[in-house]
């Protein structure tokens, strides 16, 4: 499981987005070789979500995606969907 918030100011407006993002999910995965090609097969849940706000909106603590005192801002857009995720790696090792 991976979370973040982080906030990108827009720099041209006077708004910012902030970005919120819990992903969970579970790998399995399989070595040839003699353990120098890995492949790897993922797939889990992602909730990342970029809100729009303008800049003199304030929140109080936020402890990751938790707000702790409030929110009280005013948001732009509509919130985003929670999408399944997919992924499938492949990894050569080097003998360096």
């Amino acid at each position: 499981m991976r979370t973040s918030v982080k906030s990108y100011n827009l720099g041209l407006t006077d708004r910012y987005v902030q970005e919120e993002s819990i992903r969970g999910g579970l790998y399995a995965s399989y070595s040839l070789m003699d353990d120098k090609l890995i492949l790897r097969a993922k797939a889990g849940l992602d909730t990342t979500d970029y809100g729009l706000y303008n800049s003199g909106d304030r929140i109080g603590a936020q402890i990751l995606t938790i707000q702790v005192n409030g929110d009280d801002r005013a948001r732009l857009n509509n919130e985003f969907d929670s999408s399944v995720y997919f992924g499938f790696d492949v990894i050569y090792r080097l003998n360096l």
